[in-house]
């Protein structure tokens, strides 16, 4: 009976030690592993990511005058011609301009074309009032210079023919570089058949599509930061927004969602060497503070509506209230509360306390 009693006190002894040698062990060379990182000074950047296309700022399907065979295609892909050079040649034998039609094609773009010149001079007039804004009066001007290239390229196709002798001809309607080729020799074409793209490679943009809630928060004269194929990572710096559209249109995501979209062109800094066609990864920066105390946006958590840090001082972590600025994409600013090359704790867990010991 003793030999058990004694047995029982040895037992509740040994574990008593394991214990009070774990607590010791955890006091003294344990503790909770954190991540840290150093509050520093840098930008604060609030970004619109998106990828978007190199497009032309001046682009024309270049369409036959004739309906016959087409008997010659004088340029090919990458030549750069000068408004008037013969494209094209047919075979007056067979070919059937239909003039009516595209005379009338030319009178009612001639009557949009009036119209928009007319916006243009009352648009300019409420700008210079302060009545209109530059983004407004911008796109009516953008969209008179459009209505403009596609009446010059009708009265080209009306006066080629007019001037062809034997042969039925198309020519150039703009200085540019071929970039589309439809044409083929021996085919037929009719009347109003796109043959040519002719593109200004001299005004590349990058175009992009931002959900319309997104655009709003764009301005024209907004930097971006482009992230071309050879940039190893980097992105370039000196772009910036150029124009953005008035009108939403409806879009249907991948996800099979209806969204509503704006274009949006971003003028491309001269350095960046991007072929017509390619698609680029962008970032508009909407808002941004340079040379700030800044720590990442998961370091800053919110309680009873004031902002916190888990600060790792002398092996502890200290919850420290915080002032915050802006916050960007990784990173928000620190107004008060922390002083540079302090550690702060990376999205802190349940596991951190204010006075926990850590690693």
């Amino acid at each position: 009976m003793k030999k058990s009693i004694k047995k029982k006190w040895i037992i509740a002894i040994t574990v008593l030690l394991v214990l009070i040698a774990a607590s010791i062990g955890v006091l003294y060379t344990g503790g909770i592993e954190a991540d840290t990182v150093t509050a520093d000074e840098g930008p604060v950047r609030k970004l619109i990511k998106e990828t978007g296309t190199v497009e032309s700022g001046s682009t024309i399907v270049v369409a036959s005058n004739f309906s016959g065979e087409i008997k010659g295609v004088i340029v090919s892909e990458g030549d750069f011609v000068n408004a008037g050079d013969l494209l094209v040649t047919g075979d007056e034998s067979v070919a059937q301009l239909d003039l009516k039609s595209l005379r009338a094609q030319l009178s009612g773009l001639e009557v949009s074309l009036g119209r928009a010149r007319e916006a243009v001079r009352k648009n300019k007039t409420l700008y210079e009032q302060g009545a209109l804004s530059r983004e407004e009066y911008d796109a009516s001007t953008a969209a008179e210079r459009e209505l403009a290239a596609q009446v010059s390229s009708l009265r080209y196709s009306i006066e080629s023919f007019a001037k062809s002798s034997g042969a039925t001809g198309v020519t150039a309607p703009m200085d540019g570089t071929i970039t589309e080729v439809y044409a083929k020799e021996g085919e037929y074409t009719a009347v109003g058949a796109g043959l040519f793209e002719i593109s200004d490679l001299e005004d590349l943009y990058i175009g992009v599509d931002l959900i319309a809630e997104d655009a709003d928060k764009v301005e024209a004269g907004d930097s971006v930061l482009v992230y071309a194929g050879d940039s190893g990572g980097l992105p370039a710096t000196g772009s910036s927004v150029r124009r953005i559209h008035l009108k939403a249109r409806e879009e249907l995501s991948g996800l099979g969602i209806i969204q509503k979209r704006v274009k949006v062109e971003i003028r491309m800094e001269p350095s960046i060497s991007l072929r017509l066609g390619s698609d680029v990864d962008i970032e508009i920066i909407v808002d941004e503070k340079e040379n700030v105390l800044r720590v990442p946006v998961n370091a800053v958590f919110k309680l009873d509506g004031n902002h916190y840090v888990f600060v790792a001082e002398d092996g502890r972590a200290r919850m420290r209230q915080v002032e915050t600025g802006l916050e960007g994409d990784d990173h928000i600013e620190i107004i008060s509360g922390l002083t540079k090359g302090e550690l702060v704790i990376q999205s802190p867990g349940n596991e951190i306390e204010d006075g926990v010991r850590l690693k």
